[in-house]
């Protein structure tokens, strides 16, 4: 009889700890949920792109603002920058929070119309940067300046008159 008991808890044994396995059929843990509010994004217009008044030459040239000045460059072809207008690189103001991280989307190119005609301009565009830190500029209170300059280029055929046209910037946080 002995034996027989101690067959029975032997053997019974491992199937009381299996039962005991299987009997922990769910578990939980707790988790933490957060959320911080930070101040709206606004992008607002400092300066238009103004290349000024070009004066035609007789070949092909190239009109540059660099994103980093307000000065017309003009190169080849007889092409000059005619003085007395003010020239800018279109300059944009992002605000939001300080030292968050944002994106600064601007358009390759924008196409400049001849007023009154058919003619068109195809203007490269580029900025100061594509990724900012707000408050990393002159600033530290969230704001950042973007700087867009262009260049086109210009031959013996390009009419005479004034060209307009316009582009977007956008930003966005990452």
């Amino acid at each position: 009889m002995l034996r027989s008991v101690t067959r029975t808890i032997l053997f019974g044994m491992p199937l009381v700890m299996a039962g005991q396995a299987y009997a922990q059929a769910s578990a939980q843990a707790d988790a933490d949920a957060s959320v911080t509010i930070i101040q709206p994004l606004t992008l607002s217009n400092e300066a238009d792109l103004n290349f000024g008044r070009i004066v035609k030459g007789n070949g092909e040239g190239t009109v540059t603002i660099s994103s980093s000045t307000d000065t017309v460059s003009v190169d080849g072809g007889g092409w000059t920058s005619a003085a007395g207008i003010t020239t800018s690189r279109a300059a944009f103001l992002a605000e939001g929070e300080d030292d968050a991280t944002i994106s600064i989307t601007v358009p390759a190119s924008v196409t400049l119309d001849l007023d009154g005609g058919d003619d068109e301009l195809e203007v490269e565009l580029t900025a100061n940067s594509t990724t900012a830190t707000l408050g990393s500029g002159p600033n530290d209170d969230g704001e950042y300046r973007i700087r867009v300059g262009g260049s086109f280029e210009v031959d013996e055929d390009t009419a005479v008159g004034a060209y307009t046209g316009s582009f977007e910037v956008t930003v966005a946080y990452q």
